[in-house]
């Protein structure tokens, strides 16, 4: 039998004994005998160490079996082992006289003497071999598996609580793509990027180990010259959305460039001074891509006597673009602010349009937005929210506090009004985009107060981590995900990545990422592929460097760190286990 401390060396023990001396290192199973001691003790190490330069006078005083003495930094356990032998003898009779039936003796002793030795307090975190097949509740196999903190707290402690780190992230871009950059988009191997200062269309190969491929993008409109710097209040919307049928995309370059009515509908282009909407048949394999306005004008709601006219609102809304197969036909939606009545009430309003029409269509998303409790949220039909245009929305009647949850076109995270008791700290200025959970929404968060609303419970939060996060540390428009399947939220805020798979409190940690990215201060987004287990980092940093980087995600195990890896031992055919639990 072979005894192991859990990240030290074997040591291999058997039965003979040698004499305790001073100042000697000792292992866990070795067996010693000390001249002061009564005769018949044998002393089992249990406690790796080095004994103590003077005898303990505790040897004296022991009386019986288990008694136990500390010398140095080892420990020693009595055992009667000529006792021990002689139990052997007595298993012994005239008809078990061969070699293989004392061999059979022998192994009995052996798994007495290990119950034993496993009976008396063992550490959480020993590794052991052990020839039986069933260790025990308390013992796990040492067979790689992942171990989750919430069923073995003390074993993920003592092994190390799993971490992503850095050295994860590989770096695919630095610098290859100028600077005033649109949001990234993952498709047919390649991240997608728009440069504004170079009017180009940029591809950076997946693997990193092709070139960084630059498409210029042109249009016969004379509207696309009028697209402006993107910034936080009003950046550039890349979209690339595959068709439901065939193998190219559409592409969509939008952007909000004022707030305001449109008073001239149906006019053709009125709307072009506050909105910017661009299209395109799409593969990646374009050496050049001519742009054009999917349509050319925008009409009113078909079953409503109203006037109502577009009012677009760029502190609310990103105009990302998904797209919805309608009795067969392939529709786009794009959330652009309310729909504006003279002599009535306002209501949220999108647009929408069929692929290879000439007009867009003016209808309410039967959302609300909130600029109370949630203030400051920002909005957009978005792939990450599952196509979804998802809104949180609180009011109060009374000294009653209500929440609901809004989701457009299909109502996948809709709720209906529930009462809450939190008082939610929301943000001082619009910025981030709501990440939608599995079971919660995150909204008007920051790098220090993450508000949310249940979908499945009724529940609001608002919770403060207090993580030691670096002075530039920032959020921006489109830098956080919810991983689906993985069960965790992340947000990249320019020097590493805030995660918490419950958004409770003491379930958040961080990342640093700028030993790769180093710090990223404008135009930051984070992405996720689902298909390919990847995570991607973009943004513009310090120096106006356009960087990119990848993490491919483990598949074993979920990123909020709430476990650890069992190590992986064999040892000629003989299993080892390692103490998980503390006996009861």
């Amino acid at each position: 039998m072979a005894v192991f401390s859990p990240f030290g060396l074997p040591h291999v023990y058997n039965l003979f004994t040698h004499s305790n001396t001073l100042s000697t290192e000792y292992f866990k199973g070795d067996f010693v005998t000390c001249k002061n001691a009564p005769g018949w003790v044998t002393l089992y190490c249990t406690t790796q160490g080095v004994t103590a330069a003077t005898e303990p006078v505790e040897y004296n005083g022991i009386v019986e079996v288990g008694d136990r003495v500390t010398d140095g930094s080892c420990v020693f356990t009595a055992r009667d082992v000529v006792g021990e032998l002689d139990v052997l003898k007595d298993l012994f009779t005239d008809t078990e006289t061969s070699i293989a039936d004392l061999q059979d003796g022998l192994q009995e002793l052996r798994e007495e003497v290990i119950q034993q030795a496993e009976n008396q307090t063992v550490p959480v975190g020993t590794i052991q071999f052990m020839p039986s097949a069933n260790a025990g509740a308390d013992w796990l196999k040492c067979d790689g598996g992942f171990i989750n903190e919430a069923d073995y707290p003390e074993l993920v402690q003592a092994l190390g609580k799993l971490m992503p780190n850095g050295d994860k992230f590989s770096l695919l871009s630095s610098g290859e793509v100028p600077s005033q950059i649109s949001n990234g988009v993952v498709y047919n191997g390649r991240l997608w990027v728009y440069s504004f200062s170079a009017r180009k269309l940029y591809g950076i190969d997946l693997t990193g180990n092709g070139p960084v491929k630059a498409i210029p993008v042109t249009s016969t409109s004379t509207y696309f010259a009028d697209f402006i710097a993107p910034s936080t209040a009003k950046p550039l919307a890349l979209s690339i959305i595959p068709h439901h049928s065939g193998n190219k995309a559409k592409l969509f370059l939008a952007q909000f460039l004022n707030s305001g009515q449109d008073s001239a509908l149906p006019k053709e282009y009125s709307w072009t001074d506050k909105f910017l909407v661009f299209d395109a048949e799409f593969s990646g394999d374009e050496q050049t891509l001519a742009v054009e306005p999917p349509f050319t004008t925008i009409m009113k709601e078909g079953d409503t006597r109203y006037e109502y006219r577009p009012s677009f609102k760029p502190t609310l809304y990103v105009p990302y673009i998904v797209s919805k197969m309608v009795s067969g036909v392939e529709t786009y939606y794009c959330a652009i602010g309310d729909r504006y009545y003279t002599y009535g009430n306002s209501s949220p309003g999108a647009l929408k349009w069929e692929d290879g029409g000439q007009a867009a269509t003016l209808f309410n998303t039967s959302i609300s937005t909130d600029e109370s409790v949630f203030k400051n949220q920002r909005l957009c039909y978005d792939e990450k929210n599952m196509g979804e245009l998802v809104s949180v929305y609180g009011y109060i009647s009374g000294s009653t506090k209500y929440y609901s949850l809004y989701s457009c076109p299909s109502g996948l995270f809709a709720t209906e009004s529930r009462y809450t008791t939190i008082s939610v700290t929301p943000r001082g200025s619009v910025c981030p985009l709501n990440v939608v959970g599995d079971t919660k929404v995150l909204a008007t968060f920051d790098t220090n107060s993450f508000p949310w609303a249940s979908i499945a419970e009724v529940k609001t939060g608002s919770i403060k981590p207090n993580l030691p996060l670096p002075s530039s540390a920032k959020v921006f428009v489109d830098a956080a995900a919810y991983l689906w399947g993985k069960d965790i939220f992340l947000i990249f805020v320019g020097t590493g990545i805030i995660f918490s798979r419950t958004l409770e409190a003491g379930s958040f940690g961080y990342l640093d990422t700028t030993s790769v990215l180093g710090t990223i201060t404008q135009f930051g987004w984070l992405g996720y592929s689902q298909d390919e287990q990847s995570l991607y980092i973009l943004g513009q940093d310090t120096s106006n460097r356009v960087k990119l980087a990848k993490i491919t995600l483990n598949t074993n195990f979920d990123y909020a760190t709430d476990g650890a890896w069992l190590p992986m031992i064999v040892s000629d055919g003989l299993p080892a286990y390692i103490k998980a639990k503390e006996t009861e």
